[in-house]
């Protein structure tokens, strides 16, 4: 593993002052140390995010704000990188030490452009822990991730090239933008580098996106995804499933 290659780690976060200690730390700790941490800040007024984020007085950490919206947060990350590669952890996750060097040895090793691992799911309301694997044994992470299986943005490391040639997270997705990167990413580089080891706590709890957003929400941004991918889903034979799903959240809506 070549050490000399720089890491850009985007972090975005909203209204984390709590959690992000124990984030950004899981990063500073890690043991691949040759990096660089983009914190990409909403600027909530009653929060303290850019004092939590400037107590660990690091020269690696880069302190941000910029508008709202993941996507957004993710993409000016991007923007402001120097890395050879660009790993994303949101600021309710936490890395395990050997997440980037375990990554970045199996890029370099297989020559791919996007890894990665198996993550621990931690659900905070009910006290209890699961590993989850980012696509089932026997199938692709393509079709994992286009039947509606979660990819958490922390458990993946690309290379820079991946942006270079495909572009940024869309802008229009609120929800499902992470699995419309990796199936962009898929497309063109195909299946990811898989990491055979839990590297990542990704934590479930009452305020993240995913169990708060409205089931209206949620079906716009699926049908964005549907419209924006329908050839693949045709192509795959997932389209009935995908449609199958809208009309669960659509008949949810109020």
């Amino acid at each position: 593993m070549n050490s000399e290659k720089l890491v850009s780690v985007v972090l975005p976060t909203y209204n984390r002052e709590k959690e992000i200690y124990r984030s950004l730390a899981s990063v500073l700790n890690q043991t691949y140390q040759n990096l660089e941490v983009l914190v990409v800040d909403d600027e909530r007024t009653e929060d303290n995010t850019e004092e939590a984020v400037k107590s660990f007085d690091d020269e690696r950490v880069e302190y941000l704000v910029h508008g709202t919206g993941v996507s957004e947060a993710r993409n000016k990350g991007i923007e402001k990188s120097s890395g050879d590669y660009i790993a994303f952890i949101d600021s309710d996750d936490v890395w395990f030490p050997e997440n980037l060097e375990e990554k970045i040895m199996a890029l370099d090793i297989q020559d791919g452009q996007m890894a990665v691992s198996k993550f621990q799911k931690v659900f905070l309301k009910e006290k209890k822990k699961k590993i989850g694997k980012p696509f089932f044994q026997g199938m692709t992470m393509k079709k994992s991730v286009l039947k509606g299986h979660t990819v958490p943005p922390s458990t993946a490391v690309f290379s820079r090239e991946v942006f270079d040639e495909i572009g940024f997270f869309d802008e229009n997705l609120d929800i499902w933008e992470d699995s419309d990167m990796w199936v962009r990413t898929i497309e063109k580089f195909g299946e990811p580098v898989f990491v055979d080891e839990v590297l990542v706590k990704y934590f479930m709890h009452e305020e993240s996106v995913s169990s708060r957003a409205a089931a209206e929400e949620l079906a716009e941004n699926l049908e964005r995804f549907i419209e924006k991918h329908s050839d693949i889903l045709e192509e795959t034979g997932l389209m009935e499933n995908a449609l199958e799903e809208l009309k669960g959240f659509r008949e949810k809506i109020p």
